[in-house]
């Protein structure tokens, strides 16, 4: 058998739980969810909800976790790895990524400041990963010919079957019917952060059509969505445009 190792590299607030539960839903994939968040919370010393409790329950060595995403033993035909581009350090060795199939899922900044703010209250632009996701889109741009796929979480949510169609291709495994849908409530594949995290999700069973609403932000939530939305835009510019 051969196996697929999928990482999809988003920000915080992308929608990416549900696509995590899209792949859970294949019936032939093993589920990494955010590898490197243990060793991220004990360097960063952010102070996240579980911060304690997630440290110990992960490992905290981000050559460790590298490993396991890239050559580690799976019994799947995919091993699907839900990533938080804010958890890699400009210095950490990315020579990792070159054993994965790597995607890039992104958002509107607007939706995810004022998504995350509800969460955490003291945080700036690289809390929420689009930073981030250039740096490491960059990486791998030099490294291959073929730009890496950058999927909108306005697509996924509109048009979930291309979408999904689109990062199977990518990745070379088969679109299955079952990844447009998923039972409601956790998984056992979740981190132990899911009940503060993934309430939308564990109430959901399907990708959603998105009715968007023009968030209302503070002045200091205006003032990141503006630092990043040069770095969303060169994302969005690799965006496949959906039907």
């Amino acid at each position: 058998m051969t196996n697929t190792r999928l990482a999809v590299w988003s920000g915080p607030r992308n929608v990416s739980t549900s696509l995590m539960r899209s792949f859970a839903n294949r019936g032939d994939c093993k589920v990494l969810d955010e590898p490197f968040y243990g060793a991220y919370l004990h360097r960063s010393n952010k102070l996240h909800p579980l911060r304690e409790e997630i440290i110990e329950s992960m490992s905290t060595s981000y050559e460790e976790v590298s490993n396991i995403c890239s050559t580690s033993y799976f019994n799947n035909k995919v091993l699907y790895q839900k990533q938080m581009a804010h958890h890699i350090f400009s210095d950490v060795d990315l020579s990792f990524l070159d054993n994965l199939h790597n995607v890039f899922l992104i958002r509107k900044p607007e939706y995810v400041v004022k998504s995350f703010n509800e969460k955490v209250e003291d945080f700036g632009l690289d809390d929420i990963g689009i930073r981030q996701q250039v740096f490491l889109f960059e990486y791998l741009l030099t490294r291959n010919e073929v730009p890496p796929l950058v999927i909108s979480s306005s697509d996924l949510l509109n048009y979930p079957r291309a979408s999904l169609t689109d990062i199977c291709e990518r990745a070379g495994i088969k679109f299955r019917e079952e990844m447009l849908s998923w039972p409601e409530g956790p998984h056992p594949d979740d981190g132990i952060w899911g009940p503060v995290w993934y309430g939308n999700t564990y109430e959901s069973s399907c990708f959603i059509k998105e009715h968007l609403t023009k968030p209302d932000l503070t002045y200091y939530q205006k003032s990141v969505v503006e630092e990043a939305y040069p770095y969303y835009e060169r994302l969005k510019s690799f965006v496949k445009v959906q039907k």
